[in-house]
């Protein structure tokens, strides 16, 4: 592999950790019930889409916040 291979793949791991570490926004949908639920950051929210429900989101919030994401 050459230097700017190499690169190009650091950077997205440099980004996709990144993204990992953003915590939900103060006017996230549904932040209360998401953080009590462990869901901290927006890359853990966008990991348990398909599980919104089972955390306890109502249907209305759950909608709310894939939308957001």
């Amino acid at each position: 592999m050459g230097y700017y291979a190499i690169r190009q793949i650091w950077e997205r791991v440099q980004q996709v950790e990144t993204e990992s570490s953003i915590p939900l926004p103060e006017d996230f949908p549904a932040r209360a019930k998401l953080e009590a639920a462990g869901l901290t950051t927006l890359e853990a929210v966008r990991a348990n889409l398909g599980n919104l429900r089972k955390l306890g989101l109502t249907k209305r919030e759950a909608k709310q916040v894939e939308a957001a994401i």
